[in-house]
C-alpha cells in the first residue's frame, strides 16, 4: 500500500517536475518545450512488463488522430543493462510517438512512479489532469474518451 501513498503524492492540478530526458535516438528532449500543447500523457513502461507493450501497441495512431493537440511520450524504465533490448525493440515496434529511455530511473523516481504502467495526463501549462495505473483490455478507450474530453470534442463526434 505504500506505494499508492507515494504515486498519490502527486495529484490532479498539480504541476509536474520539469526534466531533460534522452529519447531512444539519443536525442534531448525537455518536457517544458510542451508548454502549450493541450494534452500530453507520459506513460512509464518496461520491457518486462506486458500490459506496458499492450498499452504501447494500442496508442500506436493516436499521436496522428490528434496531431498538434496530442503528444504521447513513453519514458522507459528498463536498467542500463538492457538499453539494448529497449532499442532494438523500439526499433521493430515502429511507434509513432516518442520513446524516453531513463536507465538510472531519475524520471520515474522524481515521479513517484512505483508500478508499470503508469500513465499521466497532463494539461496544457503541464498540470495533471489524470492518473491511471495499470493497463487492461478496455483502459485504451477510457484512456480516448478522457483525451477527447480534454480536447472538447463535442459528444456526437465520440465514438
Amino acid at each position: 500500500m505504500i506505494w499508492l501513498i507515494l504515486i498519490l503524492s502527486l495529484g490532479k492540478g498539480d504541476k509536474v517536475p520539469p526534466f531533460t530526458g534522452t529519447t531512444v535516438n539519443g536525442e534531448e528532449f525537455v518536457l517544458d518545450s510542451l508548454k502549450g500543447t493541450p494534452v500530453v500523457i507520459l506513460d512509464f513502461w518496461a520491457l518486462f512488463c506486458k500490459p506496458c507493450i499492450k498499452q504501447m501497441e494500442k496508442m500506436k495512431g493516436m499521436p496522428e488522430k490528434y496531431k498538434g493537440k496530442l503528444v504521447y511520450i513513453a519514458i522507459n524504465e528498463d536498467g542500463p543493462m538492457s538499453q539494448r533490448r529497449v532499442k532494438s525493440f523500439v526499433k521493430t515496434k515502429k511507434f509513432d510517438f516518442t520513446i524516453l529511455i531513463d536507465p538510472d530511473r531519475s524520471i520515474g523516481n522524481e515521479y513517484n512512479v512505483s508500478s508499470l504502467p503508469t500513465t499521466i495526463i497532463l494539461d496544457d501549462s503541464l498540470r495533471v489532469r489524470d492518473i491511471h495505473i495499470g493497463f487492461k483490455p478496455g483502459d485504451e478507450k477510457w484512456l480516448e474518451e478522457k483525451i477527447k474530453e480534454y480536447l472538447g470534442v463535442p459528444e456526437e463526434d465520440k465514438e
